[in-house]
């Protein structure tokens, strides 16, 4: 499983529930604007070639009821700056 990793634009630490157990929910670094939320993950040597594998492809499960908006992009949202992020 993708694991999430810092990155310099982070500028808050989203933590897991008081009373959560331990490795449950991890800690996640994020940018926020108040308009959107950005993270960065990392996949496993295995997961990749498996993406490569399977022509790119991977699942995004989100807990709920139902998913809010989502992009995920391999390019980073700093460098081509979509308008959520000009906040």
């Amino acid at each position: 499983m993708a694991y999430p990793i810092g990155f310099a634009q982070a500028n808050t630490i989203l933590k897991p529930p008081a009373g959560t157990p331990p490795n449950e929910i991890m800690s996640l670094e994020v940018f926020r604007n108040g308009s959107c939320v950005v993270s960065r993950w990392q996949f496993s040597d295995a997961e990749i070639e498996e993406m490569k594998r399977n022509g790119g492809k991977c699942y995004l499960l989100m807990l709920g009821a139902t998913v809010p908006p989502a992009c995920v992009s391999v390019q980073s949202p700093f460098e081509t700056q979509p308008p959520l992020m000009k906040k």
